[in-house]
């Protein structure tokens, strides 16, 4: 059995994407499985040990796009059509992923038509387009849906997938302390806190744990926020320098007592690392998008109208709104709960 997953958005929906695939992996251990994401997301899907071969595709608003790109992405399509799949899910909900479907070779195609009405022409391209209400629906079930219908996955999709095999070490003097592991910033404002805020916050987590790892990707940033953080909050205080990649920041999460972050891929990778979870959201909706079958306290501002929240992206008024005063209140109800628990 050869199967193709086809999911291009951002790379924490590649990473929500795993349980469908572990899910399918476990009721046919033989099953090859392809999955193409969006150029970016590879390496997070390093630690899924279900899946047989990655495959990216350049984003069509990728602003280095030019005929290198193009040509790359032909060769893609070129290599996957050497094989003849027993089926192809389309799970990205996008004309741009339904072309690449057409191009393909493929037994049975199954497509997403949950967020748009397709036109009829698609009918001829896929044996099934599986249309959804998808209020209030997680995205993880949302891909786990569409699986359901054709192999007998259990009723609830299991914990996204990250091995502690694949996780490289670092930062290995502090491991054994007690560690929190935090999350200031992401490439959208929209989803910042104030620096501020998370020096205060920062203040107040060092009474209760022996380290502060800010983890950052390798953008100059986000790396900035890191160091002014660390010169106002000191030693116990630390990051690495060029950034972190998902393998080490797995590492840490495997490690740590707590991670605290923004809505971004590395709150996915914390529940994935089975690690508890504080997660700020603003303008996304954690009910569709919030961290997935781990312990987790999400923080977001009171009364937040979402139906208005999705409507920008250049403000981040939904996350200037949640006080320190409440981050504590919330950070200490989970801790206690998690105390509880042992």
């Amino acid at each position: 059995m050869r199967l193709l997953f086809i999911k291009l958005l951002h790379i924490g929906d590649s990473l929500l994407m795993t349980p469908t695939c572990s899910a399918v992996k476990k009721i046919m251990p033989n099953a090859e499985i392809f999955v193409v994401v969006r150029k970016g997301s590879e390496e997070i899907l390093d630690g899924c040990d279900c899946i047989s071969r990655v495959i990216s595709y350049t984003p069509i608003e990728y602003d280095n796009r030019n005929i290198k790109t193009f040509l790359n992405d032909l060769n893609n399509i070129k290599e996957l059509r050497r094989y003849t799949f027993d089926y192809i899910f389309e799970l990205t909900d996008k004309s741009r992923a339904r072309w690449l479907s057409f191009f393909l070779k493929g037994r049975i195609k199954v497509a997403d038509g949950t967020n748009i009405n397709l036109n009829p022409i698609w009918k001829l391209v896929f044996n099934d387009i599986l249309v959804f209400d998808q209020t209030l629906t997680h995205t993880v079930e949302k891909d786990y849906r569409i699986i359901k219908k054709y192999f007998p996955v259990p009723e609830s999709p299991p914990t996204l997938q990250y091995s502690q095999d694949k996780a490289l070490p670092i930062f290995d003097n502090i491991i054994n302390n007690d560690i929190v592991v935090i999350r200031l910033a992401t490439r959208w404002r929209s989803k910042e806190w104030p620096l501020e805020n998370w020096v205060k916050l920062s203040l107040w987590l060092l009474n209760i744990f022996d380290y502060i790892i800010i983890n950052t990707s390798n953008d100059s940033v986000e790396i900035e926020k890191a160091k002014l953080l660390q010169e106002e909050i000191g030693k116990q205080c630390i990051y690495a320098k060029n950034g972190m990649s998902f393998s080490e920041l797995a590492y840490l999460l495997y490690h740590a007592k707590l991670y605290i972050g923004v809505d971004t891929v590395t709150t996915h990778l914390s529940a994935a690392c089975g690690c508890p979870t504080v997660a700020f959201y603003g303008m996304s909706d954690d009910r569709i998008y919030g961290p997935w079958k781990v312990k987790n306290k999400v923080i977001a501002m009171p009364n937040r109208n979402l139906n208005q929240a999705f409507k920008t992206f250049e403000t981040n008024d939904y996350m200037t709104g949640i006080s320190v005063d409440k981050a504590k209140a919330d950070i200490s109800d989970l801790l206690c709960e998690l105390k509880q628990l042992r």
